[in-house]
């Protein structure tokens, strides 16, 4: 009896993990860029323009360390990845895609867009269009791809700004056991894939 409480436990567990959701946060405003992190209610901040200025001049540091003790990179073989013609490798990616994407949904997504140009109205004017088409681009994208739960892109026309001003905010989530299943669909494909390039190279090899 004891090994069936300590089975279920596992299996719910295991449930429990395939059903906790993990997403990517990206925000943009005020010339700010952030790329977050979040994994139930842990928010995790990958990269922020605040950062960079502070990782570029360590990069700068750990460069001239290198340099100076004449370290020289070795060259690794590269392996071969590739999965054949065009049409393979296309038809892959589009599957993995969508596979991907069928595993995610968007939760959240804000875009402001104000086109401006002070000295040039008719700039501005062509700005504005542009990102109008740019805005029904975006729908047809994600109407056909992935399923958005708050949607929210506005487009506006200032004569009296200096410059365009651009904000956005992209909340991207899926499940552990989504996104797991996925994965295994699309190493799949690709072992798939390849083994129908190996059989052809013996197929001409044999010929």
């Amino acid at each position: 009896m004891t090994g069936l409480y300590i089975l279920a436990a596992i299996v719910l567990i295991i449930v429990i993990i395939c059903r906790l959701r993990i997403g990517v946060i990206l925000q943009y405003a005020h010339e700010k860029l952030e790329f977050i992190i979040k994994i139930a209610f842990v928010r995790i901040t990958v990269y922020s323009t605040e950062k960079k200025s502070k990782r570029a001049l360590k990069k700068e540091k750990k460069a001239a360390k290198a340099k100076k003790r004449g370290k020289a990179e070795v060259e690794k073989p590269k392996r071969d990845f590739g999965l054949g013609s065009f049409s393979d490798n296309f038809a892959f990616i589009r599957r993995s895609i969508s596979r991907l994407s069928k595993a995610s949904r968007i939760d959240n997504l804000h875009i402001r867009f104000v086109a401006a140009s002070k000295d040039d109205p008719a700039k501005a004017a062509i700005m504005y269009g542009r990102a109008w088409a740019v805005e029904g681009i975006i729908y047809g994208l994600l109407e056909n791809n992935i399923g958005v739960r708050n949607k929210d892109i506005s487009v506006e026309l200032d004569y009296t700004a200096d410059k365009p001003v651009l904000t956005f905010l992209l909340h991207l989530s899926t499940t552990i056991g989504g996104n797991i299943w996925a994965a295994l669909g699309v190493l799949r494909d690709y072992y798939a894939i390849r083994r129908n390039k190996t059989l052809r190279l013996q197929e001409k090899g044999g010929a």
